[in-house]
């Protein structure tokens, strides 16, 4: 048995059901969700006396699903609510961000089951590039509310489209100026620490954006030229640490099978968090830089057209 349908869409408000005949969205291709969880907050409620439990009650509910995927052209929508923005160039908001409605189905022995997850936001999102291999992404979903269906809500199985993204189409280029010659792997991390806001209620009224932690994570076969051990100390042309960072800017490009850029990930006000050198002075290894650096303000632009 597999997942028979993926899909999500955007709710008119939060936790408000779509309008008729709404626009069913996947997030990409290999979409595999992960560990879509249900947490009551159980209590066991007793009385002097006596060892059995005198009742189980359920505080608050809440929903997590982890899901994972390829990188398709056609299908980055999920950035507006990873984001909150509702068009391109995708750059965080503040305020309520835009919540989605998954349904997650497989087709069992004995029929269709499939779980509407209602009310969600994404509070972490990842993209992963790595040599020989297609670009991935990672999201978090949070959601307030959910219910168990016997039918899908849709029919049709909605479908990816647009080319695979893959790692010859992507370049990084830290500073924006100096384009990385040998890179092995980068992965911006978008944070928005969305979170759900409660009453007296079981389930969520509302949900509001956090202040975004977003960074970029790379390693790369050391190139003196491209290399970041000065800006890892500050300044793109630093020769010892300094007491802070030179405001710097960062670009990760992801192109189709046509050449043409798909994403445009523009990552100002660049700071170094860590960074280190490996394998230096083995002759049986290639030595590597690895860096991670906070992004101040980072604007994804896509083009799909």
């Amino acid at each position: 048995m597999g997942h028979e349908k993926i899909a999500y869409v955007y709710e008119p408000s939060y936790n408000s059901a779509p309008g008729t005949d709404p626009t069913y969205l996947t997030p990409g291709a290999d979409v595999t969700p992960e560990n879509i969880t249900v947490e009551n907050a159980a209590q066991r409620i007793r009385v002097p006396g006596q060892a059995d439990p005198y009742e189980v009650i359920y505080n608050n509910f809440e929903g997590q699903m982890s899901i994972s995927g390829t990188m398709t052209a056609g299908n980055l929508d999920w950035l507006r609510a990873v984001t909150g923005a509702s068009t391109s160039p995708y750059a965080f908001q503040i305020g309520q961000p835009a919540s989605t409605r998954w349904y997650i189905s497989c087709d069992p022995a004995r029929g269709t089951a499939e779980r509407e997850l209602m009310g969600a936001v994404i509070p972490q999102a990842s993209i992963t590039i790595e040599q020989d291999n297609e670009i991935t992404f990672d999201l978090t979903v949070l959601y307030g509310d959910e219910s168990f269906n016997s039918t899908l809500t849709n029919g049709s199985v909605i479908q990816p489209t647009g080319d695979t993204l893959v790692f010859h189409g992507a370049e990084v280029s830290i500073p924006t100026s100096t384009t990385k010659r040998l890179p092995q792997s980068v992965t911006l991390q978008l944070n928005s620490q969305a979170r759900l806001l409660r009453g007296f209620s079981r389930h969520p009224a509302a949900a509001q954006m956090g202040a975004h932690e977003s960074q970029v994570e790379f390693g790369a076969i050391y190139d003196k030229e491209t290399g970041n051990t000065s800006l890892a100390y500050g300044d793109s042309s630093a020769t010892a640490p300094t007491t802070s960072p030179n405001a710097a800017s960062a670009e990760v490009t992801i192109a189709d099978s046509g050449g043409s850029n798909v994403v445009t990930a523009s990552l100002g006000g660049i700071g170094a968090d860590s960074y280190d050198w490996q394998n230096a002075g083995n002759p049986n290894e290639d030595m590597l830089e690895n860096g991670t650096f906070f992004v101040s303000s980072p604007s994804i632009a896509v083009n799909t057209a």
